[in-house]
């Protein structure tokens, strides 16, 4: 019995470990990494851009070298880059076509000539130029799911958080998911969709109905197409026909409000909305009010959204509260995950768990 809890202890601290991270330039340009409570120096020169993700951070040096930062280590992933996309669990690296991925400590090559690609938390998709095929990366395998052999590249496809939807040049519209692949409809090539996490979400062109796909189990949710719709963490966020604001979430729908949005968009645990010039979240069930104004810049990721009130002030909502972090002027902020960081003056500073560090 104690090991068990000496075991879950240490999942939980992993757990943890890989959660708290962010990144900054200090007034030096020295490239520091916070890591759970500890700021790092990493580069003394300036670094010429980076991305943070869950568990990793993604950097390009003074050089033009991509380099990855992950659980206390920094590594080289490309001499040089093009491009370079992080997600919750992945770091995805171009170099011209060549085509390679950082997953949880190893770095793969997924292919030499790539064409078009896209990301999501734990998977990707991407078109293979050279072998002529159509692929998903997922549990550290390339998986093939089309032949290339009458089309260059499937050009109409998504990736969610763990889901891949396209549609081929047969005009099948499939989904690759937990390992499987499974033709869902036929449609035609302008299809469109939304992916998330578990969940895709789509108007039947047939009967015009709203269909959302959700942990293998199909619902008719609508009997007439939405009027738009975002798909989230196990929701979908739509507009119905009548103009109603709607949340499918695991299995039930709930209105979020009668008044059609000025506008919406899906974190992981909340959604963020405007109804006539309101400022709002909608989180677990219930409506908050932040401000009787649209921030000109607010950021939000996982429960948590920060902006700049009316008087300069930076503010929190988290976990269905909202506080004021910082009277003092902020010169810049982001959120990872619920980690906040800020900038005031020439101090870089972070907020986690109710602590200011």
């Amino acid at each position: 019995m104690k090991w068990k809890y000496l075991f879950f202890c240490f999942l939980l601290f992993q757990t943890v470990y890989s959660q708290n991270i962010s990144a900054y330039s200090d007034y030096r340009n020295y490239f520091c990494i916070f890591d759970n409570g500890v700021k790092k120096e990493i580069e003394y020169t300036a670094v010429k851009s980076f991305k943070c993700g869950r568990t990793c951070i993604a950097f390009v040096d003074n050089s033009g070298t991509l380099k990855i930062y992950y659980k206390g280590i920094v590594s080289e992933m490309l001499e040089s880059t093009t491009e370079y996309l992080v997600s919750k669990y992945l770091i995805l690296g171009k170099l011209n076509s060549q085509l390679k991925v950082f997953d949880n400590g190893e770095m793969t090559t997924l292919s030499k000539d790539a064409g078009s690609f896209a990301m999501g938390d734990s998977l990707i998709a991407f078109n293979d130029k050279m072998n002529k095929k159509f692929n998903a990366y997922y549990n550290g395998e390339i998986i093939q799911l089309e032949d290339l052999l009458v089309t260059d590249e499937v050009s109409n496809f998504k990736t969610g958080s763990n889901i891949i939807a396209y549609v081929n040049d047969q005009n099948d519209f499939k989904l690759f998911y937990h390992g499987v692949l499974s033709k869902l409809l036929s449609v035609n090539s302008a299809f469109q969709f939304g992916v998330g996490l578990d969940i895709v979400a789509y108007n039947n062109i047939d009967d015009l109905s709203f269909n959302v796909f959700y942990k293998n189990e199909y619902y008719k949710i609508e009997d007439f197409n939405a009027l738009s719709y975002i798909a989230g963490n196990v929701c979908v966020a739509y507009v119905d026909n009548s103009g109603i604001f709607k949340l499918f979430k695991e299995g039930d729908i709930n209105t979020i409000s009668n008044i059609t949005p000025d506008f919406y968009k899906v974190s992981d645990d909340l959604i963020i909305y405007s109804e006539q010039n309101f400022f709002k979240v909608f989180y677990k069930n219930k409506s908050y009010l932040l401000e009787n104004f649209i921030p000109s810049l607010y950021k939000y990721d996982l429960s948590s959204v920060a902006y700049i009130d009316k008087m300069g002030n930076l503010k929190l909502f988290h976990d269905g509260k909202t506080e004021t972090i910082t009277y003092e002027k902020v010169k810049s902020f982001d959120l990872n995950g619920n980690l906040l960081t800020f900038t005031t003056g020439n101090d870089n500073k972070f907020y986690l768990n109710g602590k200011l560090y």
